[in-house]
């Protein structure tokens, strides 16, 4: 009797023990489910290990989560990756030098409106490069560029992007006005975007202005001196 009370006193421990490792999941690391896509070196287990949190997307339903490894990591440095259900997929960000406190989430308008991860580097004394981001990390580019212009310090060079009622994205630019008179002027034009993952195709384009005088346009368009950019679209922290 007395040892099979103690097989079974054995048994219950075990059980216990067992249990109590079940109940511990929220601090494990991801299981990777099968055929799991991974970027570089970086995996599903390894995901939460490497770089820093800047943000949390929505994708169909889905939350993505981003995190932004710095250029000397160990484990895929200078990347912007991404943890879905199917995996990991990411993009190199070296050269960028992207700017993890500026992060923000915007969101385009329409029915099928989008999130997508905003992220600052500085052109130097030139002025702010905003690089997009989609959930699966693809930087949004046209022409082998970052869609949104750079905002020159100082708001000298008129500069607008904002986001459309069809779900695209319109940015404005100038360019000086030739031949130079006496006052400067630009001749301003407004060009719509329709985003397809991280291809961005030009729609329409309109002129906005054209030989307009610096001062007429400034108090004619100041959203194009603010320096905001995005400003018509959906917008919440990362």
């Amino acid at each position: 009797m007395r040892h099979t009370g103690m097989r079974q006193a054995t048994a219950a421990l075990i059980a216990a023990v067992v249990l109590l490792a079940g109940g511990c999941g929220d601090g494990r690391q991801r299981e990777s489910p099968p055929q799991a896509a991974q970027f570089r070196d970086c995996t599903m287990r390894t995901f939460d290990s490497v770089g820093r949190p800047v943000a949390t997307l929505h994708a169909d339903g889905d939350r993505v989560p981003v995190r932004l490894v710095p250029p000397g990591a160990r484990r895929c440095p200078a990347s912007l990756i991404v943890r879905s259900g199917s995996g990991v997929s990411g993009t190199r960000v070296s050269g960028l030098d992207l700017d993890p406190t500026t992060a923000r989430v915007v969101k385009t308008r329409g029915a099928d409106g989008q999130e997508l991860l905003a992220l600052d580097s500085r052109r130097g004394p030139a002025g702010v490069q905003t690089h997009l981001f989609t959930p699966l990390a693809q930087e949004v580019r046209v022409g082998g560029h970052p869609l949104l212009p750079v905002i020159e310090s100082g708001h000298r060079v008129p500069a607008d992007a904002t986001c459309t009622a069809g779900g695209g994205i319109a940015v404005t630019t100038a360019q000086a006005h030739e031949p130079p008179g006496i006052v400067l002027a630009w001749d301003v034009t407004r060009t719509t975007y329709t985003l397809d993952g991280g291809q961005a195709r030009p729609s329409r384009s309109a002129s906005v202005a054209r030989a307009s005088a610096d001062p007429t346009l400034r108090r004619q368009h100041p959203e194009l001196y603010d320096g905001r950019l995005l400003a018509g679209c959906g917008e919440r922290p990362a």
